[in-house]
């Protein structure tokens, strides 16, 4: 029962009037408008057409106007005229009050909806799994899409008459028959039929470079694409690991802040060299304190991000100690050595590396990190002095991995 809530961050604030979108180049616009598509619900509606959805909204809500339940309800009913969603308007009520969930009437329709979760759902014939980022998403009538084709594009697992199975932009997907359905021994996808010899738990499909279907031998987790927002979602507190730098260490200092204040996200702040020492433990798992933030600038090396970068090397490079200390490249081609020049980008699954060619770049980094809803930031970015007076038409670079 959600109340009150906007279809999409971008119909809510929108940045049409932004001053970025002057300058910024259509191609790099749209993976910066990927980075959102998560704050999009509109785009995943037709996910809810196996649910029981009754929207609550206030009549006269001046914040969050109610065309954005009714167009809800409208574009879920356009997937599926069958769905089971419907729209409680509140005469009279603005956007939130103290009654919203406990009024006779929404308590009611509250009850009977705890009641009927956790029982059987009827699966039906035809429905449509959308999914952009894999390691967000769960499973729809048994399926998951585990890891795309394409990154920062929408992936969709098209169910027909329970049984044929066409996909766009999916590389991997598994299939859990749901309680008392029963146990497949072929499969159709993409108009490939597939033999299963063995009932399984979880059956997993994996499309070659061929485009040929098969089930793997071994099986992963979703994948771990995504926007650098995804380092927000942390086990545990966040870790800004930092050389002996003032600079970085203030940086950290205020990101933690923003952290705290904005999201109410614990977060503490760690030396290079202790965290270094920490992880050459004898079974030492620096996973446990949850996600990685990685600071460094100009020709202040951080031992411990260096030490990850060897271990598991990135696209990215950095300079050695010396006068090339805060130039980095990117795939071995792109060198950026200006000064002011600023980087972020994802490594592996806990990590984020955030680095300046200065002092000056990695503030600009700090600057684009997403602490408030609607700052777009790809899975890696590098954005240059132009951003002062151009916005986001100042990113010289962003992108997916």
């Amino acid at each position: 029962m959600p109340a009150a809530a906007y279809q999409s961050a971008p119909l809510y604030v929108p940045n049409t009037y932004a001053h970025g979108t002057h300058f910024v180049d259509p191609n790099l616009e749209m993976i910066l408008k990927a980075s959102l598509v998560g704050g999009d619900n509109d785009v995943f509606f037709g996910n809810l057409v196996r649910s029981t959805v009754r929207v609550v909204h206030g009549g006269s809500d001046t914040n969050v106007p109610v065309y954005h339940s009714r167009t809800a309800v409208q574009v879920v009913k356009s997937w599926d005229l069958d769905a089971d969603i419907g729209l409680l308007e509140v005469p009279g009520r603005d956007h939130w009050w103290d009654e919203v969930f406990t009024d006779p009437e929404r308590a009611e329709v509250l009850s009977s909806l705890v009641k009927k979760h956790g029982s059987e759902t009827a699966t039906p014939k035809d429905f449509t799994l959308t999914v952009m980022w894999p390691h967000e998403s769960g499973s729809m009538g048994g399926w998951r899409v585990r890891a795309v084709e394409t990154p920062g594009r929408l992936a969709r697992v098209r169910v027909n008459n329970g049984t044929m199975i066409s996909t766009a932009n999916v590389q991997t997907i598994s299939y859990t028959p749901p309680r008392g359905s029963p146990v497949p021994d072929s499969f159709m996808i993409d108009s490939q039929g597939l033999e299963v010899e063995t009932p399984l738990v979880t059956y997993v499909f994996e499309k070659g470079d061929d485009g040929i279907w098969k089930l793997p031998s071994k099986i992963g987790a979703p994948s771990l694409t995504g926007p650098i927002s995804r380092i927000l979602l942390s086990d545990g507190p966040v870790t800004f690991v930092v050389p002996q730098d003032a600079a970085c260490f203030s940086v950290a200092k205020r990101l933690s802040w923003a952290l705290y204040t904005y999201l109410g996200l614990d977060s503490r702040i760690e030396a290079d060299a202790e965290a270094l020492a920490e992880e050459q433990q004898p079974n030492a798992e620096l996973r446990s304190r949850g996600s990685v933030i990685v600071l460094s600038q100009g020709r202040v090396l951080n031992r411990y991000g260096r030490d990850v970068l060897r271990r598991q090397p990135s696209e990215f490079g950095f300079g050695t100690e010396g006068s090339g200390a805060g130039e980095f490249v990117l795939a071995g081609r792109w060198k950026f050595e200006e000064r002011g020049t600023g980087l972020m980008f994802m490594h592996s699954s806990d990590h984020l590396f955030m680095h300046g060619t200065d002092v000056e770049g990695l503030e600009r980094a700090m600057r684009a990190f997403p602490v408030r809803t609607g700052t777009p930031c790809p899975e890696w970015l590098v954005i240059g002095r132009d951003a002062e007076t151009k916005s986001f038409g100042g990113i010289l670079g962003a992108g997916y991995v």
